[in-house]
């Protein structure tokens, strides 16, 4: 693997200054020279979220989020004898994975992302990877294996609590879509928390995000006539049709497309239902349901009676029904 090299170019005193950092364990950045937001965002950005190719693997952000929402109260470690039953839970539910998820992997690989910029620690410090670059669960066990935010990171976000929120806020967004934000925020616990004030516009957003169209709504919506296209739903009010809401196939968190071929429209119910993987498309467009969702069956007036039927009935012009690339991606990634 190559030497990982970082320049640093920074303005002290008006003269430049460069710093260099190579991936030794032993060498850390002098982070009070530099500013550490910029360095936490420049890890952040360099994680190794996914070693699926185009799969959704978002275990890394949902452990930093587990650990930013603990530095809130103030707490720096991620026991994992006490907190693994909790963070695996969470990360099963935003993954669609057959086997059970396991917390360990990220919690210990978060620490190789830190070799240059020591963002991240674990104890005891110790401890020795095995062949496949992890640590068995019987260790960390034994040897009570902890891992958070470095002690210096860990007092910087500590005396900055808003910027833990926005950093919350930011991680959920550039992972995913606005369907799954409160629910992410709630099962966190964060609207347990009492929240930091934060001023009109004391923070930009910190981590940069794919932008959405704003005609992508409109756009779908007239393609699919303001239906539904699940459950066929068209709602007028005053004199107007009610909007739906445009759904993104590929999740635009993960690089899909604001465009018709990668969006469909839905009534919040069946949007919500779609994001969580409950529902998802055949190759033929037709609409499949997940053997996980048990509901009661004569009386469900939701997903059962639409079982098998074609989102292509409504849709106004089929050359844009949504591709097979896109409705594979849902499938493999997100549809359980």
């Amino acid at each position: 693997m190559p030497i990982l090299r970082l320049e640093l170019i920074l303005v002290l005193r008006d003269k430049k200054i460069n710093l260099s950092a190579r991936s030794r364990p032993t060498q850390q950045l002098h982070l009070n020279y530099i500013s550490m937001l910029d360095l936490f965002l420049k890890w952040y950005g360099g994680i190794n979220k996914n070693k699926f190719g185009d799969g959704y693997s978002p275990h890394k952000p949902i452990t930093l989020l587990f650990a930013l929402t603990k530095l809130l109260k103030n707490e720096r470690w991620i026991n994992y004898q006490i907190d693994r039953e909790n963070l695996e839970a969470l990360i099963g539910d935003y993954t669609n994975f057959k086997s059970k998820p396991n917390c360990l992997q990220p919690l210990w690989r978060l620490k190789n992302d830190s070799r240059d910029l020591n963002i991240w620690a674990t104890v005891p410090s110790d401890l020795k990877a095995n062949k496949s670059g992890d640590i068995s669960p019987t260790e960390a066990r034994e040897r009570n294996f902890q891992a958070g935010f470095s002690e210096e990171v860990f007092q910087w976000l500590g005396r900055n609590k808003a910027l833990a929120q926005k950093l919350i806020d930011d991680i959920i967004d550039d992972n995913f879509p606005e369907t799954l934000h409160a629910g992410l925020l709630e099962k966190l616990g964060v609207f347990d928390l009492i929240p930091e004030i934060v001023g009109p516009g004391q923070f930009e957003n910190l981590i940069a995000t794919p932008k959405r169209d704003p005609n992508f709504p409109k756009i779908i919506l007239q393609l699919y006539d303001y239906r539904c296209c699940f459950c066929n739903l068209k709602l007028y009010f005053n004199h107007k049709p009610f909007p739906m809401e445009a759904a993104h196939i590929k999740w635009k968190a993960r690089g899909g497309e604001c465009s018709e071929q990668n969006g469909l429209s839905l009534c919040p119910t069946h949007h919500l239902a779609f994001d969580r993987g409950i529902w998802s498309l055949d190759d033929g467009h037709n609409i499949v349901l997940s053997s996980h969702a048990k509901m009661d069956t004569q009386n469900d007036i939701f997903f059962t009676p639409f079982l098998g039927k074609s989102i292509t009935n409504f849709i106004l012009d089929k050359k844009l029904l949504p591709t097979q690339e896109n409705i594979l991606w849902h499938r493999k990634n997100i549809f359980i």
